[in-house]
């Protein structure tokens, strides 16, 4: 769902006008989340293949390490959303599609799979950075100027709502990483991965994660006060408060080192992010 609605707010900000939804503006959407879904199933299908024996430790419910599906299953289905992605990404005829699946499928691959020179989630340094630059490059700029250009057929123009939208998406990136590893740490910790909570501890994890968010909501701040519309900048400045707000009330009630209630805050986490796709949109 999440990234459902990331693809469909990116692919609203190159909308200059009503006459602007067309039905090659359909079309063209359409193309984008299908895409985009699948892209999403392979990247999961993947880090559940390599992830299965610390999933047994730290997400039981999982489809694979519940057994629920095979090995033969979770290979079956990376190799069918492979073959649609390709499929679907050459009949768009977009190059931004095109590159931001190879983009996908490189950092994707690269973060999960345990092959000589990968599994780069095994270090921060590298995980950190390769989710990021997926984020950017596999994500945000794809979608827009796929839009922009190949879709509505405008020159490739970089907005600041999309400069924006990038770096606060990347930001939620970096800190949904160290939020999400926060319940797995006893697992990451048995099987060799090094993240953020093994290295420093649950709680001192969760000050960083929700710090970071608080600072960005500020920036959100800043930055939508400087918006040219001034219902917009109103919106943004107000809605970016808010989400502050709701972060500090809400991380004062977390028990990082209690796995569900650590869960919960990483959870809340993308329901922000939900509400930051629309925020987004009055920065201008």
């Amino acid at each position: 769902m999440g990234i459902l609605v990331g693809i469909f707010s990116i692919s609203l900000l190159p909308i200059e006008s009503i006459a602007d939804f067309s039905p090659r503006f359909f079309v063209g959407l359409l193309q984008a989340l299908t895409l985009g879904s699948l892209i999403h199933i392979y990247n999961v299908a993947v880090n559940q293949l390599y992830d299965v024996e610390i999933d047994k430790i730290n997400k039981q419910h999982l489809p694979f390490a519940s057994g629920e599906f095979s090995q033969r299953d979770v290979i079956g289905i990376c190799v069918i959303v492979t073959l649609l992605s390709i499929g679907v990404s050459f009949l768009s005829k977009s190059p931004a599609l095109i590159f931001g699946l190879v983009a996908n499928f490189l950092l994707g691959t690269a973060y999960s799979a345990d092959l000589p020179y990968l599994r780069w989630k095994r270090h921060p340094l590298l995980a950190v950075p390769s989710m990021v630059l997926w984020y950017a490059l596999g994500v945000q700029i794809p979608y827009f100027i796929h839009i922009q250009k190949y879709v509505l057929g405008r020159p490739i123009f970089i907005t600041k709502a999309l400069i924006f939208q990038t770096i606060m998406l990347c930001t939620f990136c970096t800190t949904g990483m160290i939020l999400k590893d926060i319940p797995d740490t006893e697992g990451d910790r048995q099987n060799g991965i090094e993240t953020i909570s093994t290295r420093f501890g649950e709680e001192r994890a969760f000050a960083i994660g929700a710090n970071i968010l608080l600072a960005q909501f500020v920036l959100g701040t800043v930055v939508g006060a400087s918006s040219s519309l001034w219902f917009g900048k109103l919106i943004a400045v107000l809605g970016h408060l808010a989400l502050a707000l709701l972060v500090w009330q809400r991380s004062r009630h977390i028990d990082p080192m209690n796995k569900s209630s650590a869960q919960s805050f990483y959870m809340f986490m993308w329901k922000l992010v939900s509400v930051e796709y629309l925020l987004i949109h009055f920065v201008r």
